[in-house]
């Protein structure tokens, strides 16, 4: 187990995600640690067409999936929290999708806000980070893409 600092953000839509994914990984920073969320529901056609041809699976290195939370419905996750939310849903399947959030350590207030921001359409980006450098350089790209809110986790954790 290493220390890992968790930045959490939601962003108004999957393009702006598409657009910062491609300046982080032009920045030469990791973007394999990096999972989107968003509610089913709300991906229209062009974001549709983005997530079939693997676009954003290819720059975060996972394949996609579907875990269904009933607050918010079926819910695509892209990357690594994929694991960590069916474990942790598994775990207490009570509270859903806002409680597997605070089980990973994301404060209760920002895990409510998560949920009303992906019920909403927007996306929740996960981005974990070892150094201050790399979140400091991700803090500008999600003000620059607009980001709705953000918090961070500061927490150790486990990666995968």
């Amino acid at each position: 187990m290493s220390t890992v600092h968790a930045m959490y953000c939601l962003i108004p839509d999957l393009s702006r995600t598409l657009a910062m994914l491609c300046q982080i990984d032009d920045l030469g920073l990791s973007t394999e640690t990096i999972s989107i969320l968003v509610a089913e529901d709300h991906v229209n056609g062009a974001d549709r067409a983005m997530i079939d041809d693997n676009v954003l699976a290819s720059l975060v290195g996972s394949p996609t999936h579907i875990e269904v939370f009933t607050a918010i419905g079926p819910l695509l996750v892209i990357g690594p929290m994929q694991e960590r939310l069916r474990a942790a849903a598994i775990a207490s399947p009570v509270g859903g999708f806002i409680g597997a959030l605070v089980r990973m350590g994301v404060p209760g207030p920002a895990a409510t806000c998560y949920g009303g921001g992906l019920r909403q359409g927007r996306v929740l980006l996960a981005i974990h980070t070892r150094t201050a450098a790399d979140r400091e350089v991700l803090d500008r790209l999600i003000a620059n893409l607009g980001a709705v809110t953000r918090a961070d986790t500061g927490a150790e954790a486990d990666q995968s």
